[in-house]
């Protein structure tokens, strides 16, 4: 089983790879791990494929105190899918069924390994590419990160609520990116398929055309074909 683990603060996150999953860059960037600057809080994006009849979880470890978000875009056209938010507990917490995209955000009281979990169990022969975006931060890290700068400063006072304000800012400005990163990708997919789409008609009406000329011309030198000889054998005059 191929794990990709990383623990930031106190939350860690591992991708369970039982089934199969795939997992790939976004973009063209690699986002294999979370992206660590040495501030509190985490952010990880990327795209999974989703086999028919599959359902697949992801596991987060979160401590109590910490604030969750998670968005999803199901990028295969006309596709929807079963979204699950689970406690330690395997309990659902929060759930959307039969979505296309959707979002979820939650504040964690228990410390402990939540799951977020894609269902596919529902389709028999379709797999579905799944983009998701996940936000954890803890606010309580914030503020001892904002103290201990302040320390060093003389400054806690007057960063404290700068920063706070400016965390809240950077949080809301990366979800808005990876919605437009959905819009993107997902206009991506759509014209790869009606390129396919495109491409498979128009071969398949090349065929009909060039099937109807033949038969036309066999028809027509049918209809015009004299025999040199009567019935009777003799020679037509």
């Amino acid at each position: 089983m191929a794990l990709s683990i990383l623990w930031v603060v106190l939350t860690v996150f591992v991708i369970n790879n039982d089934n199969g999953i795939v997992c790939e860059d976004v973009l063209g960037e690699i986002t294999d791990d979370f992206d660590f600057d040495g501030i509190p809080g985490a952010t990880h994006e990327f795209k999974v494929e989703i086999f028919s009849g599959a359902e697949e979880c992801f596991y987060l470890k979160i401590a109590s105190g910490a604030k969750l978000h998670v968005s999803f875009e199901v990028l295969t056209p006309h596709e929807i899918i079963d979204f699950y938010f689970k406690d330690p507990y395997n309990m659902i917490i929060e759930s959307l069924l039969y979505k296309g995209n959707g979002g979820i955000e939650h504040d964690i009281n228990v410390e402990g390994i939540y799951s977020i979990c894609l269902d596919n169990t529902f389709t028999s022969y379709t797999s579905k590419i799944v983009y998701i975006y996940i936000v954890t931060f803890i606010p309580e890290e914030w503020a001892k990160y904002v103290n201990e700068i302040g320390e060093l400063h003389g400054l806690a006072e007057n960063y404290t609520e700068l920063l706070s304000g400016v965390q809240l800012s950077i949080t809301e400005m990366k979800r808005l990116q990876a919605q437009s990163r959905f819009n993107v990708v997902k206009d991506w997919y759509l014209i790869k398929s009606n390129n396919e789409y495109i491409k498979t008609w128009s071969i398949a009406q090349s065929i009909i055309i060039v099937a109807t000329s033949l038969f036309t011309v066999f028809f027509v030198r049918r209809l015009f074909k004299t025999e040199a000889v009567t019935p009777t054998s003799k020679p037509r005059a």
